[in-house]
């Protein structure tokens, strides 16, 4: 996630629709998927001091389908790098992170990390002082590991100036959402593709009046598609905000801004877990620095 200005695209259109207490102890079973459809109610903040450093911490990712694997992004190093860590069941510590050396490399920042058991995206800034953060496919080498694979120029294409962050497919990959403007400020977009060997086409805006009126960026969705969560707000400054429909095919309803998400704070890059029971994003104070938080969610 970073934050931006609304962005020119020729080819857009409109999709309507405290203190922190140390997160330990927990249950290896996931709940049966959470329903937000009747107003969620939501646990204290938990905190992850095992994944902070010194810098700041931001786009944390739980793998989909292994809730026990997060990835997220680091500036430990002075620069932005992906690490992986692993906790024991939900709602337990996690294990010290390893940088994903496979991907990170010394030549940009990489960070809004996204991997699945068929694909994977992530946003590369490479420090040449020319070319803006793009979004590029994870391919896997011929030793399994991971490296950077396309450039999905096609967005680049489409008349979006700035950066591209934060990409989020859906399960079967034909609809991709993401981040895109001209620093300081975002908005969110989705785009589609009829099969996986297609390039993605037929951008839409996020048209939540609240996500178009101002900066925002960061969206993730759950795997049934009915909830979406966001971040929207000036830089150092942003709230996230929860929007819901009936069905996968329905507008979004009014957007929602979390209860514990107040203008004493600056939260970002939320990731839903794919069955909706439990939220991890980046927490701090107002212009301050970021680390990891969650939230469990009653089923």
């Amino acid at each position: 996630m970073r934050v931006a200005l609304i962005v020119t695209c020729a080819a857009c259109g409109r999709i309507g629709f405290g203190a922190l207490a140390t997160h330990d102890g927990g249950n290896d079973a996931l709940a049966a998927a959470c329903d937000w459809s009747h107003g969620p109610a939501f646990s204290a903040l938990h905190a992850y001091p095992e994944l902070d450093s010194p810098q700041y911490e931001a786009d944390p990712f739980l793998t989909p389908g292994d809730p026990l694997t997060m990835h997220f992004a680091s500036f430990r190093t002075g620069t932005a790098h992906v690490y992986v860590a692993h906790r024991a069941a939900v709602g337990a510590a996690f294990d010290a992170p390893v940088e994903l050396i496979d991907l990170n490399t010394t030549s940009g920042d990489e960070d809004s990390f996204y991997l699945d058991s068929a694909r994977g995206y992530f946003s590369w800034t490479i420090t040449d002082g020319v070319d803006p953060p793009a979004i590029y496919e994870i391919a896997r080498s011929f030793n399994g590991g991971l490296v950077p694979g396309r450039r999905l120029t096609e967005i680049d294409d489409a008349g979006f100036a700035g950066d591209k962050y934060n990409a989020w497919p859906s399960p079967d990959g034909l609809e991709l959402s993401f981040a895109a403007g001209v620093a300081p400020g975002y908005h969110i977009y989705f785009a589609t593709r009829p099969d996986l060997s297609s390039m993605w086409s037929g951008f839409v805006e996020f048209g939540d009046s609240a996500a178009a009126a101002q900066p925002a960026s960061g969206a993730t969705l759950t795997a049934n598609r009915l909830v979406i969560v966001w971040s929207q707000g000036t830089h150092g400054n942003a709230q996230l905000y929860y929007a819901t429909r009936a069905t996968p095919t329905d507008a979004f309803g009014p957007a929602t801004r979390f209860p514990f998400s107040t203008v004493q704070n600056d939260d970002n890059t939320p990731q839903i877990r794919d069955d909706g029971c439990e939220m991890f994003f980046a927490h701090a104070p107002a212009n301050g620095q970021w680390d990891l938080a969650s939230v469990d969610v009653t089923p």
